[in-house]
This record gives structure tokens, C-alpha cells and sequence, in this order.
């Protein structure tokens, strides 16, 4: 069953989001979570080329993202890298840089200064990464992940936003201030369980 009106890219705006906090954004299935990431949010820049990226938690997400939206994966060509002019215009119609969780906490890790190149970081189920984290006790790309989301929080760039159905655990992991973002849960559109007769 569906209820709720609203999706959430007509409820939160950009200007709602604080760049000093990991802007939590608890939104259930149906919802438009994944528009709302990859459309509205590069659609309300004035240039989003590579100013966004999405973080998802498997392989497998990603394809699917690649897909069906305008994304890229991840290159550093816009760091050291002399394109030609057709090079030049695929990039720029690219829209929103997506990869793994794992792979940004390895990039973070190489240079730690990776999470300030994007001005917004989008965090998918991030929970999930929490978890994937608890799977080995030491330092692992997960582990690496998180530190480079706390470090783009606090890094007067970026503003970072944790999109999720179940928030819990961020607060629990997360050493960064939180800030819940007030959605009207009435009007949020979302599926809900019919009685089982």
C-alpha cells in the first residue's frame, strides 16, 4: 500500500541541509530516495559536473545506478589529466560520480584530502556500512569510509547527507555532529505493509 503524497525531492531543498553536520535524511522505501540523490539534487546546482557523489554499498547497486541514471564512476582526470574536447564533453555531461563504499574509503586512504574535491557527498543506506565495517575488527576500507564521511563533515566544503530508512546506527558510529532534517512523515510518500488476511 502507498501513502503519502509527497516524494522527497518535493519536500527537502538544498538550502534545508547544514554543511557543518552529517545531514540525516530518514526516508523509507518509495520514498524517491535514489531521485532525489541522483536527479534533484545535481539538478538544483547551477553546474553539478563532479561536484556530486553517491556512495552505495555494493557492486552490484552501482551497475544498476550506471545504469539507469546520469553517473559516472569515479576518474582523476579532472586532477591531473589533459583531455581532448570530446573527452572534455562526455565528463561534463556526467552528472553525479557514484562508487562503493569500499572504494572511496580506499581512495580516502591514498589521499586524504579525496572527500574535499565534492561539494556534496550522498550516502546511501549509510548503516550499511557500519555493519560491512563490524565484519573485520581491524582497519578496512570500510573503517576508511567513515573517517573520510567525518572528515568531508568537518571540512567547511562539503555538506554530507545519509539517506535512510533506519538511522540508528549512525549516531551510534558517527563522531561527527548529526542533524536530523525535517520532513513532514505524513505527507512523505512511502510503501506500507497491508494486513495479511
Amino acid at each position: 500500500i502507498m501513502t503519502g503524497s509527497k516524494y522527497l525531492s518535493e519536500l527537502v531543498s538544498l538550502d534545508m541541509l547544514k554543511m557543518d553536520k552529517l545531514n540525516i535524511i530518514k526516508s523509507p522505501t518509495g520514498s524517491g530516495k535514489t531521485y532525489f540523490a541522483l536527479t534533484a539534487v545535481p539538478e538544483a546546482l547551477e553546474d553539478a559536473y563532479h561536484r556530486v557523489v553517491y556512495l552505495i554499498d555494493t557492486i552490484n547497486g552501482k551497475e544498476q545506478i550506471l545504469e539507469n541514471y546520469n553517473a559516472t564512476v569515479y576518474s582523476s582526470y579532472w586532477e591531473n589529466e589533459v583531455l581532448s574536447q570530446g573527452e572534455m564533453e562526455y565528463y561534463q555531461s556526467q552528472k553525479v560520480v557514484i562508487m562503493t563504499y569500499a572504494k572511496f574509503g580506499l581512495l580516502t586512504s591514498k589521499n586524504l584530502n579525496f572527500p574535499s574535491l565534492f561539494d556534496y557527498i550522498i550516502c546511501d543506506e549509510l548503516p550499511s556500512t557500519v555493519k560491512f565495517e563490524m565484519y573485520d575488527r581491524g582497519i578496512n576500507s570500510h573503517s576508511l569510509a567513515i573517517s573520510g564521511i567525518e572528515s568531508a563533515v568537518l571540512n567547511d566544503k562539503t555538506t554530507v547527507i545519509a539517506l535512510t530508512a533506519t538511522p540508528y546506527l549512525i549516531g551510534d558510529r558517527f563522531d561527527v555532529p548529526l542533524y536530523t532534517v525535517p520532513i513532514d512523515e505524513d505527507e512523505l510518500r512511502r510503501y506500507e505493509t497491508g494486513q495479511c488476511i
